[in-house]
């Protein structure tokens, strides 16, 4: 028999090679197969890498104490474990975007997507950007991110100007805070191009077409979709493949780009060729695209849902800002000497819930913004300032009035009070004490009515200490 005969019974009995018709030998040679490689990895790396088995093993060896140590580097590895986790899950989540020939989980719809988008929406909510602890405060693995759930007032007063309900922050800002995390999966999306290329390129080398080649070749023109028929002009024109092709090809969503990688490997094109063209345009071209379309419809959509609902006549009173609002209830506990810690608590709790914990702090806004342009919330602030006094003074007990007497804004109403009665005092404490000591059950009393009479003084004792 000729060696072309040979060659091409091989070849026919590779092909029948399947897990369906043949399964016990295919999983045989496939056994075969990996050990084979791992035994040659493992004499070639004993022969030519001493020296690198050296290093990785004193890099692992480092690593593993600096972890395990209790030291002052502590905190720095710490952060250093921190970045480490966050690029590994981005990169990942970029790796099984693209991997598997169009069959990748689409994780930028699962997971980048709405984490630009709600990054956006609490942008706009809080009128400031710095809101992560850190560059690495994103989503990961099953821990979600801590500026999600905290209150615009810990983030501090807004910085950019803000019509009612939202804040008017320039995209400019809004894009540079989600930036890494977008590059990070651009990057491995880019990875995840790889086995097609090293595929097709192996193929090739061995004298075949990849097998995708193959279907596009046997197909015929008359019953093909038109996925197919795309697929057929753009292998006819595989010799345009250059660096700036496959840039093009990478820094848009298609399709196609599956193919792009298997045609590159299998016409020889040169692998850092391939892999800088598909970096660049999918880790900084491509990931910039989408994360400017997300942000900005975000920013639409948000825009647009403040005005509806600013201009809405079905908007409920409650539901707008108290500076807005004229039937905002106040406080129903008035102050008296002897309440302080209660009555600060309620009010502390009204004020937060509607957005004006910062009206008692003595620091206005910023008079001018990070943009150069006036800041509404400053003029906000002096508005909320003399309502916040005039409610103040509307919930203290006509005994404590004259201490308010020189107060004209809410700062100052405020200190005051906690300088008068927020202090701890000796007399307070012993009367108390004294109360409880005294305390005896009236015979008209329940036993549950005295337990909670006691209870009560027990806590502002507590409180006052």
């Amino acid at each position: 028999m000729s060696i072309s005969a040979l060659r091409q019974k091989h070849k026919w009995e590779v092909e029948k090679l399947t897990l369906t018709s043949q399964p016990f030998k295919t999983l045989k040679l496939f056994t075969l197969s990996i050990l084979q490689h791992i035994s040659s990895s493992m004499v070639y790396i004993l022969a030519h890498g001493c020296l690198l088995m050296l290093f990785v093993a004193a890099i692992a060896g480092v690593g593993v104490f600096l972890i395990t140590d209790d030291g002052p580097h502590r905190k720095q590895v710490e952060v250093l474990v921190e970045y480490s986790r966050f690029g590994l899950w981005w990169m990942a989540l970029g790796v099984a975007s693209s991997i598997g020939l169009g069959s990748g989980l689409h994780t930028f719809v699962l997971y980048l997507g709405p984490h630009i988008a709600f990054f956006t929406m609490k942008a706009m909510q809080c009128g400031r950007v710095d809101i992560k602890s850190a560059p690495y405060d994103t989503i990961q693995f099953n821990r979600s991110p801590s500026w999600i759930k905290k209150d615009c007032s810990e983030f501090g007063p807004p910085l950019f100007s803000s019509p009612v309900g939202s804040h008017s922050v320039p995209l400019s800002s809004i894009l540079p805070q989600v930036q890494i995390e977008s590059i990070l999966w651009g990057f491995g999306t880019a990875i995840g191009e790889l086995p097609p290329y090293f595929i097709s390129r192996a193929a090739s080398i061995s004298g075949g077409n990849a097998e995708e080649i193959e279907e596009i070749n046997n197909s015929t023109g008359d019953n093909n979709g038109r996925s197919t028929n795309m697929k057929r002009w753009f292998l006819s024109r595989a010799q345009y493949l250059n660096f700036f092709t496959i840039l093009l090809l990478a820094s848009i969503p298609n399709p196609l780009f599956d193919l792009a990688g298997i045609m590159c490997g299998q016409f020889g094109i040169p692998f850092w060729e391939f892999f800088l063209a598909t970096v660049i345009g999918k880790a900084i071209i491509k990931a910039h695209i989408q994360s400017f379309m997300v942000s900005e419809l975000t920013m639409d959509s948000e825009s647009s849902m403040t005005t509806d609902s600013g201009s809405s006549s079905m908007i409920k009173s409650h539901s707008l800002p108290i500076f807005y609002n004229p039937n905002a209830i106040m406080a129903h506990t008035h102050l008296t000497k002897d309440n302080y810690v209660n009555w600060s608590t309620l009010f502390k709790t009204l004020l937060r819930a509607h957005q004006l914990l910062f009206v008692i702090d003595p620091t206005p806004p910023p008079k001018i913004l990070a943009d150069g342009k006036n800041n509404p919330d400053h003029e906000t602030w002096h508005k909320a300032t003399d309502l916040i006094c005039c409610w103040i003074k509307g919930t203290v007990t006509p005994a404590i009035q004259p201490y308010l007497n020189s107060c004209d804004t809410a700062p100052a109403a405020w200190s005051v009070l906690a300088k008068r009665f927020g202090s701890t005092s000796t007399i307070q404490i012993e009367n108390l004490q004294d109360r409880l000591h005294n305390l005896k059950k009236p015979t008209d009393l329940s036993v549950s009515d005295y337990l909670l009479q006691a209870k009560t003084i027990s806590d502002r004792c507590k409180k006052t200490t």
